[in-house]
C-alpha cells in the first residue's frame, strides 16, 4: 500500500520527465516552451481557435 505523499511524489516526478521531454522537442525547433504549447494546443485541435481558447488550454 503506497501513502499519498509516496504517490504524489511519483506523479510529480513522472510529470516533470515529461516536461522536459516536451522543453527539449522545443528547443529543438528553436521555440520557447509558451510557443511550443501554442502551436501543440493549434495541431491538435479538430476546431477552430480562439486567443480565449489558447489562454484557457495554457493557464
Amino acid at each position: 500500500m503506497y501513502t499519498g505523499k509516496e504517490v504524489l511524489v511519483t506523479f510529480n516526478a513522472t510529470i516533470n520527465g515529461y516536461e522536459e521531454i516536451y522543453r527539449g522537442v522545443a528547443r529543438s525547433f528553436g521555440l520557447s516552451d509558451c510557443a511550443f504549447w501554442i502551436l501543440y494546443f493549434i495541431r491538435q485541435s479538430e476546431e477552430k481557435v480562439t486567443q480565449k481558447d489558447i489562454c484557457s488550454f495554457i493557464y
